[in-house]
C-alpha cells in the first residue's frame, strides 16, 4: 500500500472579520468568513485551518454548513413583495400630487419627454 501524503496545515493567515453581531463568532460564522477570503479552499482546508486556530470542526461540518448557505441564497424575493413595495411608493406620488388624475398627467408628460 501506498502511503497518501497529508497537506500541511495552511499557511494563509486568516483573520476572521470583526463582530458584527452580539457576541462571539460561532464556527458556521467562521466557516463563511475563511471560504469568503479563500474562494478555492475545499472543506477539508478549512477545517485544517480553522483547527490550526483553536477552532475544532471536521470536514463534514464545513461542507454542510457551506451547502446550506448556496441553498438558502437561491430563494430571492418573491415578485409579490417588490410589487407591492412598488404600489406604496405609487400612492405616495398620488398623495404628493394630490390626486389620481394629476398623477396621470404627470406620468403622461414624463412618457412625451422620455420618449
Amino acid at each position: 500500500m501506498s502511503k497518501r501524503k497529508r497537506k500541511a496545515a495552511p499557511d494563509k493567515l486568516f483573520q476572521p472579520a470583526p463582530e458584527v453581531s452580539n457576541g462571539p463568532p460561532t464556527k458556521s460564522d467562521l466557516i463563511r468568513a475563511y471560504a469568503k477570503q479563500f474562494k478555492s479552499a475545499g472543506p477539508k482546508e478549512i477545517a485544517t485551518a480553522l483547527s490550526v486556530q483553536g477552532v475544532v470542526v471536521t470536514p463534514a461540518h464545513v461542507s454542510t454548513t457551506l451547502s446550506t448557505d448556496k441553498r438558502k441564497r437561491r430563494h430571492s424575493k418573491p415578485a409579490s413583495v417588490n410589487r407591492f413595495g412598488q404600489l406604496i411608493e405609487a400612492k405616495k406620488m398620488v398623495v404628493r400630487l394630490g390626486g389620481i388624475d394629476a398623477a396621470r398627467e404627470a406620468l403622461n408628460a414624463y412618457a412625451v419627454i422620455v420618449g
